[in-house]
């Protein structure tokens, strides 16, 4: 009877794992617009991340994304 117990938590416990992982696993391409520009008191901002990285700067359906942390810089205002 315990053997039955411990078999049936290790599957429930390997679907349920595996269920989990597909559901994080899910991506999608999506089509954007580069090359936007985006200036501060006439002067051209540079994108970075908190490593010093670039990072793009895009359209997306009609949709400006910029990074949050590159604006807020640029503003004098720190990030954590």
């Amino acid at each position: 009877m315990k053997k039955r117990i411990i078999a049936s938590i290790a599957v429930l416990s390997v679907i349920a794992g595996s269920i989990a992982a597909a559901a994080f696993g899910v991506q999608k391409t999506i089509d954007v617009t580069g090359g936007v520009s985006v200036f501060m008191n006439g002067k051209e901002l540079e994108m970075k991340d908190v490593n010093g990285n670039d990072v793009d700067e895009f359209v997306y359906d009609g949709t400006t994304y910029l990074p949050a942390r590159a604006i807020f810089e640029a503003n004098g205002n720190s990030v954590a």
